[in-house]
């Protein structure tokens, strides 16, 4: 068992962990296919990395197999990172079973160690009711992000997530704007 990233669909996977706060308890590399168990306080996480140039789409007997690796691991979550496209059977397989599909086209880098890049975090529930309290609002009356936006997918951010977004400002010292995250 060999530690470290040796492909961008690794490298991906590793980011992303960080980022969400996941520690790599386990990597088992195999013919095509790199498979990442990793825990965060009591949620485990099953990454599945097609490392296979000849794959082209990722079908629902990829799919198939991390939720089988899934309930052999006793996770409830998982995710597939390829650099080829999914199917539309996997991606209907993939939403039923908690499953979220990384796609090809995210960037191998952290985006959130850009210099431009504002700071951005999913509000909990509980800040989130106390912010529409505050400015009166519904949480579907803030700005809008896709939950395919590129920070949304490192993040974590489901439809109906609020994310904080904190910048500098000159006059502010410390400005948060928030943003709903649809599909």
């Amino acid at each position: 068992m060999k530690l470290g990233a040796d492909t961008i669909e690794e490298s991906k996977a590793d980011m992303i962990l960080k980022i969400r706060g996941y520690a790599v308890k386990r990597r088992e590399k195999g013919e095509g296919v790199t498979v990442i168990v990793a825990t965060k306080q009591k949620k485990r996480m099953v990454v599945y990395c097609t490392t296979d140039p000849e794959l082209r789409t990722a079908g629902v007997k990829i799919a198939k197999k991390v939720k089988e690796i899934m309930d052999k691991n006793k996770s409830e979550y998982g995710m597939i990172v390829s650099q080829g496209t999914y199917s539309f059977s996997a991606k209907n397989f993939a939403s039923k079973f908690g499953i979220e599909l990384i796609p090809p086209d995210l960037p191998a880098f952290n985006l959130m160690e850009h210099e431009l890049v504002s700071k951005h975090r999913i509000v909990p529930k509980e800040e989130v009711e106390k912010l529409q309290k505050r400015y009166r609002i519904a949480a579907h009356q803030l700005p809008h992000m896709k939950s395919t936006d590129p920070i949304a997918i490192l993040l974590g951010a489901k439809s109906g997530d609020v994310v904080e977004v904190s910048r500098r400002s000159s006059t502010a010292g410390r400005f948060a704007s928030y943003r709903y995250v649809v599909d």
